[in-house]
């Protein structure tokens, strides 16, 4: 275990949260720490799956179980290690919202520094829940938070 500081990271398998990811490892790296990177799902088989095709648009892929987030850890890790090859790095998934999902695991694993895009939810999703950042900013108080300019999805 690294004895720098612990940098939690969130991804979603898109573009932009690989962008988070890259300058996650960096930190860590940076600073002699370790990754966590971790991603949120919803449990499959909901009843209300088109439902949430219709509000979630592009995130709905989390309505159908952790598989797709098992991978985009995995795929977030490989991008981690082209920034360094050096850093410890631990990928965990959770069910449940992603501001939820990410307090959880800053808590229980005691983050130094969490790093969000500064893409979330947009529209009546966005409304209703506030995106991860603004969350993230509001929700953990024990760590730092970095906001990263991901740009759009691309």
């Amino acid at each position: 275990m690294s004895s720098g500081p612990l940098v939690l990271v969130g991804t979603d398998g898109s573009y932009t949260s690989f962008k988070a990811v890259e300058k996650a490892a960096s930190l860590a790296a940076e600073k002699g720490g370790s990754l966590l990177i971790i991603s949120a799902y919803l449990e499959a088989g909901h009843g209300n799956d088109a439902a949430a095709e219709k509000e979630m648009g592009d995130l709905a892929y989390q309505m159908r179980g952790s598989n797709p987030a098992e991978a985009a850890v995995q795929e977030a890790s490989d991008h981690a290690r082209k920034v360094d090859g050096e850093i410890e790095i631990e990928t965990q998934t959770g069910k449940g919202e992603p501001l939820d999902v990410l307090g959880k695991f800053a808590q229980d694993k005691g983050a130094d520094i969490v790093v969000v895009g500064n893409v979330g939810r947009r529209g009546l999703a966005g409304r209703i829940t506030g995106s991860v950042p603004e969350g993230i900013k509001r929700h953990i108080t024990q760590a730092e938070v970095v906001v990263v300019e991901t740009g759009q999805d691309g």
